[in-house]
């Protein structure tokens, strides 16, 4: 069966990469955040997924240059019970006008319309002039993490957080540090993903023979920010495999000795208005420079592009865009 899997604008390689590994399953990007794939496992794939926003089955796509093109071109849909159409669009008309149309079209052929709890929802994705029709399997954003109860201001999205964990190469056999942890979403999630968690654990769902020893370090100078992730890593059932610890950046080369870490991932504060982050980032590059081993690695996430000297290599970088912000993905080398 055929399936449209929409991710964070960016994230398409990292989300090409999980559906091979979930599903083997080989991906064609349609479009920027807009993957579509054929698998018969879909059920794996929804259960363990983290880059996804949604998942939903294919149904057709066609070009258009008109509103009246759109209904002329939708596909016939087997519908038992009620139903709704949900549109997300890029073009000047409005998402009602197309709801309201498609859904004209579906009930006059004997459906019943239930815009509180349909039973099927009819999904109208319209890039440019692409138009994808295909039907709900999910309802909720996948991106979402029931573990985030302790949410810093400058917590990273959870896709976005393993997206960076993936970009970097990391292993669980291999030392991954935090300087930043914030919330810790970007450990939970790098733990999570090499122990092979579903995305939501329920009941007592982990696996009591997995003694992975993971070396992840979760540090942050702020106390009340490390309680946090205490708090968010025993609700995602894996707060025994990390390790965290109130420390400051500049402490780094004190816990670690030199050319003993493989990979610093990290996103540290963002730059604003009101926060030359210029420093911290140098303090980082300075301390990186000295505890990771050689061609170890450091992956960060910023909202501005580092134009600073530094005598790490910068190996690749992605760009993220993210509702109405733009976050730069680097990864740098130790040369």
């Amino acid at each position: 069966m055929e399936y449209i899997a929409k991710c964070i604008n960016g994230l398409e390689s990292i989300a090409e990469l999980e559906i091979k590994d979930l599903c083997s399953a080989p991906c064609k990007k349609l479009s920027p955040g807009l993957l579509k794939f054929s698998t018969n496992n879909i059920d794996r794939l929804l259960k363990f997924c983290r880059s996804l926003i949604t998942v939903y089955e294919f149904k057709k796509s066609f070009t258009f240059s008109s509103l009246n093109e759109i209904t002329l071109n939708l596909p016939e849909i087997k519908i038992n019970g009620t139903f709704k159409v949900k549109c997300f669009k890029n073009l000047n008309f409005s998402s009602q006008e197309v709801e309201k149309k498609v859904g004209e079209f579906y009930y006059n052929k004997g459906n019943k319309v239930n815009l509180d709890n349909a039973d099927n929802v009819i999904i109208v994705d319209i890039i440019e002039n692409l138009c994808i029709i295909g039907v709900a399997i999910v309802r909720k954003n996948l991106t979402k993490r029931a573990y985030k109860l302790r949410v810093h201001n400058q917590s990273l999205n959870a896709s976005i957080a393993y997206g960076m964990v993936r970009f970097s190469g990391w292993n669980k056999s291999q030392i991954l540090v935090d300087p930043f942890a914030k919330d810790g979403t970007l450990v939970i999630e790098a733990a999570s993903f090499a122990l092979s968690l579903p995305r939501e654990i329920e009941g007592d769902y982990f696996d009591k023979d997995n003694n992975s020893n993971l070396q992840i370090y979760a540090y942050d100078n702020n106390l009340h920010n490390i309680q946090n992730c205490k708090v968010n890593s025993k609700l995602a059932n894996i707060n025994d495999k990390i390790k965290f610890s109130k420390i400051d950046i500049s402490w780094l080369d004190v816990k670690f000795n030199e050319n003993e870490v493989d990979h610093i991932i990290t996103s540290p504060p963002l730059f604003s208005s009101h926060n030359d982050a210029t420093n911290v980032y140098k303090e980082l590059f300075d301390k990186a420079n000295i505890v990771l081993k050689r061609n170890g690695k450091l992956t960060i996430l910023t909202n501005k592009s580092l134009d600073f000297i530094t005598n790490l290599k910068l190996d690749d970088h992605f760009v993220i865009e993210h509702g109405e912000n733009t976050y730069y993905i680097l990864k740098y080398s130790k040369i």
